[in-house]
């Protein structure tokens, strides 16, 4: 089906591309929305970020979907001061609408990450420089506090001897305090593999409730703390629903709080764009107790997978054409949890995969132990592609 305008307009409801739906706000985001702040709270919680000698609050803030510079002002006012963004982020706009923002304020006032990544490049490091470059002008700043390599999904890329010394030399040369990996899959081992490294400061990973194997992943933390590497946590909202059709919300602030009870993570980055978010964040500055209905909420019914593929790679050798899968489900994730169809598109991009991989077999042998629908739903996240780029924005 040619999709048009029109077209896209009807499906971005059903979820191809599915549209941010902001509901009623309360009183005080609506007053935040007109004046830009919000109460900061009388006690804030802090953890040192491992050895880096940066004291952080327990909740910051990713800028991956925020295109409104009032929600960075109303953080930043509210005591939230680090703040997550990548080169790639919605094609560099997130890099320079910070950058916009943040020269206006005291360097020392505001802790800043961005992340690079070397897919699909055939001279790797020439372009990891030349991202990096690329970001630090975005940024408007001499440098960054910490930057991650975005995504490496093996040891070998985390351990890559000629990438260590890169990121090495970057520190070296003023241009980032420290380095770190941002991990969304096989969790465990990668965070291993950061610790044997003994040059990552920092390690930014997937850590929500859902995780079936999260005692291995909580372990791992443990590990990472104990010899010094700052555990910074996203994917923390686990999906933001039980269901593809967006008929149960999980409860973002427990599921925000379970990951913070782990007290070897430093803090937690969830994505805002509302200011209802922000505020629902503020509050848990100076708050970790999870209710009794918090910890209801916590519990799956069993009805539903849910939409947030843990990264255990079962799934990878059983697939017959070699289809990232993985992948494909953390970009229906983004389309159909996060409502972040941009994002979601440019993942898809990034793949080496046929639009038609997942025609090739007439029934799909592959077995997800969460019980994903694998064919099902990589053939609906790559017709994503179909969608003009200009309609995701």
């Amino acid at each position: 089906m040619e999709i048009n305008r029109r077209n896209f307009l009807k499906l971005s409801g059903a979820g191809v591309a599915g549209t941010v739906i902001v509901g009623n706000v309360s009183a005080q985001a609506a007053k935040t929305a007109l004046h830009g702040s919000l109460l900061k709270p009388e006690k804030i919680i802090y953890r040192n970020l491992g050895r880096t000698g940066i004291k952080l609050p327990i909740v910051s803030m990713g800028a991956m979907n925020a295109t409104n510079s009032n929600l960075i002002t109303t953080a930043l006012d509210a005591g939230i001061v680090y703040f997550d963004t990548a080169h790639s982020y919605q094609e560099g706009r997130s890099e320079e609408m910070l950058g916009d923002l943040l020269k206006s304020r005291k360097r020392d006032s505001f802790v800043i990450a961005t992340k690079i990544n070397t897919r699909g490049s055939e001279n790797p490091e020439k372009d990891l420089t030349e991202k990096f470059e690329k970001s630090l002008q975005r940024l408007q700043m001499d440098y960054v506090d910490i930057l991650f390599l975005h995504g490496p999904g093996t040891r070998e890329l985390v351990l890559d001897e000629k990438t260590l010394k890169l990121f090495q030399e970057f520190k070296k040369q003023g241009k980032t305090k420290f380095i770190g990996i941002s991990i969304h899959r096989n969790i465990p081992d990668l965070i291993k593999a950061a610790i044997e490294s003994k040059v990552w400061d920092v390690v930014l990973t997937s850590y929500n409730f859902r995780m079936q194997d999260f005692e291995d992943v909580k372990k791992s933390i443990n590990e990472a703390a104990k010899a010094g590497i700052g555990v910074i946590a996203m994917k923390t909202m686990a999906g933001g629903y039980w269901d593809k059709e967006k008929t149960k919300k999980i409860n973002t602030t427990a599921a925000l709080k379970w990951v913070l009870l782990d007290e070897n993570v430093t803090t937690a980055i969830p994505g805002c764009s509302s200011f209802e978010q922000i505020e629902l964040n503020i509050k848990l500055l100076s708050n970790l107790e999870l209710t009794e209905q918090e910890q209801q909420d916590l519990k799956s019914d069993g009805t539903s997978a849910g939409l947030i593929c843990v990264g255990c790679e079962q799934c990878v050798p059983q697939c017959p054409n070699k289809v990232p899968i993985p992948d494909l489900m953390r970009a229906f994730m983004y389309a159909y949890g996060y409502s972040n169809p941009n994002l979601a598109r440019e993942v898809v991009d990034n793949l080496s995969i046929e639009q038609t991989a997942c025609n090739k077999c007439p029934i799909c042998n592959v077995e997800c132990r969460l019980g994903f629908d694998i064919q099902g739903k990589a053939k609906d996240i790559l017709r994503i592609r179909e969608v003009p780029k200009e309609f995701l924005v």
